[in-house]
């Protein structure tokens, strides 16, 4: 099925982003862990969640990427 110019697979939002963590101390739920992604796995180091960003649902950044794709796909 083709998809209309009306119709998206994945509205661009914090909320459908592949770098959302889900955080149990964030009034949304979720922050932001683009930071934490960025590096390469051998120099990832967990660090608590209130050091991320708390993100707005309703809005996206320019470094959105879906997350139908897996984090570790990029």
């Amino acid at each position: 099925m083709l998809l209309s110019p009306k119709q998206s697979v994945a509205q661009e939002s914090c909320i459908n982003c592949k770098f959302a963590l889900q955080s149990e101390t964030s009034e949304t739920g979720l922050r932001c862990g683009q930071s934490y992604y960025a590096l390469p796995a051998l120099k990832r180091k967990p660090i608590p969640h209130n050091n991320y960003p708390v993100i707005d649902t309703k809005n996206h950044c320019d470094q959105w990427l879906s997350n139908s794709n897996g984090v570790l796909s990029h």
